[in-house]
This record gives C-alpha cells, sequence and structure tokens, in this order.
C-alpha cells in the first residue's frame, strides 16, 4: 500500500513535470524561431522548402531531447549506484526500505526507455506548431526583420 501511495506521488510530480518542462519547450523554441527569421528568410530565398525548414527544427529537438534524454539516464543510474553504496545505520521507519543496511535501488531500463521515447513524442508534438510558423514564413518579410 505505502509503495502505491509513494508512486503515485511520483506519477503526479512527473506529469506536472512533463507539462513545465514542455511548455518551457514550446517557449523556447518561440524565441528562437523569432531570433532566427533572418536565417529562416535567407534558406527560403536560396531555395529551402516549406517542409525542410519545419524538419530542421524539428530534428533540432528531437536530438536535443534524445541527448538531453540519454545524458539524463546516465546521471540517473550513476547516482542509483552511488546512493545504493551509502550505509544507513538506523532509519526508523526507513529500515523498511534497507537491505543489509543500504538502499537496494533497481534501474528499470524499460520504463526508462518509454519516459525517453514518451518525452521525444510529446516533445516533438510541442515543436510541430512553432516549426510551421517558421516554414510559413514568407522570405522577402524574414529578411526584413529587424532584431
Amino acid at each position: 500500500n505505502l509503495l502505491s501511495v509513494i508512486n503515485l506521488i511520483g506519477l503526479i510530480f512527473a506529469s506536472f513535470l512533463f507539462l513545465i518542462v514542455m511548455v518551457g519547450l514550446a517557449n523556447t523554441l518561440r524565441i528562437t524561431i523569432r531570433e532566427r527569421t533572418r536565417e529562416i528568410g535567407t534558406m527560403r530565398a536560396i531555395g529551402m522548402q516549406k517542409k525542410d525548414v519545419k524538419r530542421l527544427f524539428l530534428t533540432e529537438v528531437f536530438l536535443l531531447i534524445l541527448i538531453a534524454g540519454l545524458f539524463g539516464i546516465f546521471l540517473g543510474v550513476i547516482f542509483t549506484k552511488l546512493i545504493g553504496l551509502v550505509k544507513f545505520e538506523s532509519g526508523g521507519i526507513f529500515d523498511m526500505f534497507l537491505v543489509k543496511k543500504r538502499l537496494n535501488l533497481i534501474v528499470d531500463w524499460g520504463w526508462n526507455v518509454f519516459c525517453l521515447v514518451f518525452v521525444i513524442i510529446i516533445g516533438l508534438i510541442t515543436a510541430y506548431f512553432p516549426s510551421k510558423r517558421a516554414a510559413k514564413l514568407h522570405p522577402a518579410v524574414a529578411l526584413r526583420q529587424y532584431e
């Protein structure tokens, strides 16, 4: 029962975290597109198609999320192993989580892969609309933009 409650609380916090990250990603991408308006106009003026502009931004977001996600999983595994090395003397109710006076933390690779794929999908959905807006920029209008 206690483990179910802890898992539910973790899921709620993770959901809020995903929401915050996705709003931040969309905002960052909008700012990036605004700052790169002249660059987008130049690429469109020399012949880049709308779909290529959209694909460029989606690829950028995909690589950013993939690299950050893999780095996060790597750090998580390292910290999990380091925490498992710490010896706890007496923790009261905390003792029920200890095995030989250490936390026995297990890395669930299936869950890690699922979360990474989930974040990539949500990130690409979030990035789709700003990238679509960037692709619609007319080259002449984009080149006239002053920063």
